[in-house]
């Protein structure tokens, strides 16, 4: 794994108030460990540069996150960032316990069934409330596959491939 790869940790959906606020939504559904008053905010913006900010306040707010970044000042600030990514470098992560990991790292695995055939990449992870369930594109066709533990046997990231046992029916 490349240590200062960046990895997406959410995205600006809006702004709110008029004293340069925006709203996020963040991909694992909660604020990350490395967001704190005072850290510092990499944005990914639409051009594709990596803007620094500094972070002044973060609240939660029904599910989505308020944070306030020191050097946004006023509404209009705060809308030209809507769209843009929170990226960290892969190395700032915390280290997960076995077996759990970031969707930065299963995004784009070959995903294969416990027969050996390739059922194609995994190019999305959509988060449908009891389980996530991973969008696995193949040449032919299209696989949804829960991720469930009964379901997802083993996951080589050196390897960068995933073996599967469907249920029937997939």
């Amino acid at each position: 794994m490349d240590a200062d790869r960046l990895v997406a940790l959410g995205r600006v959906t809006g702004v709110h108030g008029i004293r340069g606020a925006v709203k996020m939504r963040f991909y694992s559904g909660s604020a990350p460990a490395v967001l704190a008053p005072g850290a510092p905010v990499r944005l990914r913006l639409s051009n594709g540069q990596i803007a620094v900010f500094t972070a002044s306040e973060i609240a939660a707010q029904g599910g989505r996150y308020r944070l306030r970044l020191a050097q946004i000042e006023d509404r209009d600030g705060a809308q030209a960032l809507v769209g843009a990514e929170m990226v960290v470098a892969r190395r700032e992560l915390p280290e997960l316990e076995a077996g759990t990991y970031y969707w930065a790292d299963l995004l784009g695995l070959s995903v294969y069934a416990q027969d050996g055939a390739c059922l194609g990449r995994l190019v999305e992870i959509l988060e449908t409330g009891g389980n996530d369930v991973y969008r696995v594109q193949g040449e032919q066709r299209e696989v949804l596959v829960p991720a469930l533990a009964s379901v997802v046997r083993r996951v080589d990231l050196t390897a960068g491939r995933m073996w599967v046992d469907l249920p029937e029916g997939l």
